[in-house]
This record gives C-alpha cells, structure tokens and sequence, in this order.
C-alpha cells in the first residue's frame, strides 16, 4: 500500500497553503455522490465509518462474498477518466488542472494504483477492491501513518463497508462500475501524492483540512483504529486496541 510515487515533487502544487475544515457528513460515500463522483448516481446508502466501527463481531454481519465486482477498463477509459477529472479541476483551480494534466501524461495513474496493491490480495481489476484500498488510504492519511494493513484488515473493511454496496449502482452496474473504480483509482493516486508532498513541505495539517467532498471526514477516521476486524472505534473500555499487524496500535509515521 506504500507504493513510492514519482510524480510527487510536481504536485506538491496540489498542496493547499491554508484551508478551513470541511463537515463532509459521516456517510462513507457521501463525498462521491456530492462533488466528482456524482454524475455516476452514486447514490448509495452506506452506512457511517463510525457506524460501522462501532458494530461488535456479534453485531457485525456474518462474512459473505459479495457479487463479482471485476470490471473491465481500456486505455481509452483512463485516458477520459484524466481529461474529465482535469476539466472539472478547471473549473476552480486552472494551475493545479494544469499540473495535474502534465503529470498524467507522463505516469500512467493505473500502474502507479497497482504499486498500492504489492504484497496484498487486492486486485485492480475488482471495483471493491479498489474502493477498500481507497478508504483505507483516506485513514492512513488522515491519521499520517504509514502502518501496512494486514490482508485479515483488508478482507474485513472489504466486507463490512464494501460489500453492502455491490447490489447498488454504481457497483452494481458494470459499465458504471468501471468508470466509478476508474475514477476512484485516479482520485486515489493523487490523494497519495498530495500526502506524501504535504509531508515533505510539512503541510499535512493544512493538505487534511483542505480535503474535498468526496472524502471521508479525517475527524471520523481519527476515531477509528486499523484492526484485523477492520476499521474500528477505540474504545477506551477495553484498553488499547490491537493495531492490524497484530502488534500496537497503529503509530503516526516520522
């Protein structure tokens, strides 16, 4: 999931000086109906991050496999997926469009998405995967943290905040299904440049509170701890909570 992407140091450009918090709403989703994602009638009814963290086992939906996610994408579809999202960039930041526009026509966003899979049994390929990755991406962010999910962490936040939405377009319908995952790739690889270009200026703070819509609120994520049951809430009850690697929970990277 900590793939080294080198188009970093050209988008730190990406990076927002100073930015006020956004309340983005606590469902999963809510950002990708809202802002980017919401011409693909997104409209799906997740349940919260918070929600979700906050489900026992017993609580919890026993594990199931969901319907077949896999999509198929082509060159051509990558190649729109940049031009809209730079188009609609446009519209509110001309020079970060700008950037954004030349790196991607120097680094395929896909391989670079790929590079997060290494060493894990998601596949690029599989709409739920990608999503599963893009969340736990937007909780590494928000929490800074360079911990590597274990594949037990990643198969839970897969079925407990993925899988409710394979039976609902856009996930549901397979040609939507793979501009959805195609988009969520890109957003993907240039939220992790940001981060990662914030850390080097050390803006990280204000790049956080500068998110757009389409992401999960950083205050729900602060709440919420990487387990081998997924993301979930840290309950002072019961003492710390084991990180996902099986060790402590998860530490703030230097």
């Amino acid at each position: 999931m900590n793939a080294t992407i080198r188009c970093v140091c050209a988008l730190a450009a990406l990076v927002p000086v100073a930015a006020p918090a956004q309340d983005v709403g606590a469902s999963i989703l809510q950002g990708l109906q809202q802002q980017q994602f919401q011409t693909l009638d997104a409209a799906i009814g997740a349940g919260s991050v918070g929600d979700t963290a906050r489900q026992s086992r017993t609580q919890a939906d026993p594990p199931r496999r969901a319907g077949d996610l896999s999509f198929i994408a082509s060159a051509e579809l990558r190649a729109t997926t940049v031009a809209r999202y730079v188009r609609e960039l446009s519209a509110t930041d001309p020079a970060a469009a700008r950037e954004v526009g030349r790196e991607m026509a120097r680094h395929d966003y896909d391989t670079i998405f790929r590079g997060f899979l290494t060493r894990t049994d998601l596949r690029a390929d599989d709409a739920g995967d990608v999503l599963t990755t893009f969340i736990v991406l937007q909780w590494m962010v928000a929490n800074d943290t360079n911990v590597e999910p274990s594949a037990a962490a990643l198969r839970a936040i897969r079925r407990r905040m993925v899988e409710p939405l394979a039976g609902k377009p856009p996930l549901s319908r397979a040609a939507k299904r793979a501009v959805f995952a195609e988009r969520v790739k890109l957003r993907a690889v240039l939220h992790h440049a940001g981060w990662q270009a914030a850390r080097r200026l050390g803006t990280v703070p204000a790049f956080v509170a500068g998110l757009s819509k389409d992401f999960i609120p950083p205050a729900t994520l602060r709440d919420v701890t990487l387990t081998e049951d997924g993301l979930v809430g840290k309950d002072r009850r019961n003492g710390p909570t084991a990180g996902a690697g099986g060790g402590p929970a998860p530490r703030r990277a230097p």
